[in-house]
């Protein structure tokens, strides 16, 4: 059937795909499982098979039809969490940026500052590392990374973070927003602040940190750890917040639609 929530696709020969899975069409316009990075079109409602009759057409739910959909985790994902896409049509848990309070963050860590690029939208992180040499800073353990660039005279605009909206600031030389590309195609906003010195604390970068999702420190004016979002300006990463929880890969969940 197809109307504009469901609609049908055939799969290819010699493919079969499992319910919930994520997917795209392809070039030859048939039904084929999504990877981590393709927006898919729908989720299959039921398994198919393009070597049998009858069980060679795929039901596709459309993900944003009916306000929720179901996917299936590739691993642990706590009721509530941001999803986002995963290889194989799954979805996983979306990592947050942890910032971890550190009393003596200034000594434990060198201070960041943000460098706009040639467009004016884009920027980096540059760092007086420890260690004389890039590093990066990545969110949640196995995650996705930003690049924290060493340089020994680094530019003037450094990075705060307000730890009460969750935002980073900075006194942006363009004067609007920069964005800081993540290695998973999603970006940090750093907010353009004019008074971002009092509104937010400086961020301090700590390069030869053992855990590498824990190297962003900051003095926390309540003395705990936070946590900042990153955004997917191009809708190809993230999903929506998961309305039950994964224990394992594989489990199939129900996903409130973003």
């Amino acid at each position: 059937m197809n109307d504009s929530n469901v609609i049908s696709v055939e799969v290819p020969t010699g493919t079969t795909i499992s319910e919930y899975l994520r997917v795209k069409i392809n070039s030859a316009g048939k039904a084929v499982v999504a990877g981590e990075y393709d927006k898919e079109i729908g989720t299959i409602l039921q398994p198919v098979n393009g070597d049998t009759p009858g069980r060679n057409i795929a039901s596709i739910a459309k993900r944003d039809a009916f306000g929720m959909f179901y996917g299936v985790a590739a691993g642990a994902i706590a009721a509530g969490q941001k999803v986002m896409r995963a290889a194989s049509g799954k979805v996983k848990a979306r990592p947050s940026i942890i910032m971890t309070d550190d009393d003596s963050a200034a000594s434990n860590g060198t201070d960041v500052v943000i460098v706009p690029s040639s467009d004016g939208v884009t920027a980096y992180l540059e760092s007086t590392t420890a260690g004389d040499a890039d590093a990066v800073f990545q969110l949640g353990v196995g995650g996705p990374f930003v690049n924290i660039n060493d340089n020994d005279s680094p530019g003037s605009t450094v990075l705060y973070f307000d730890e009460d909206t969750g935002d980073f600031l900075a006194i942006s030389p363009t004067g609007g927003d920069l964005l800081v590309p993540v290695s998973d195609g999603t970006f940090i906003r750093v907010k353009h602040d004019a008074s971002a010195a009092s509104n937010g604390v400086a961020v301090h970068f700590d390069d030869d940190g053992a855990t590498a999702s824990e190297r962003f420190l900051f003095i926390s004016p309540s003395d705990a750890d936070a946590t900042a979002e990153v955004d997917d300006l191009t809708d190809t990463v993230s999903l929506g917040v998961a309305i039950e929880a994964s224990l394992a890969d594989g489990n199939i969940i129900r996903i409130t639609a973003r």
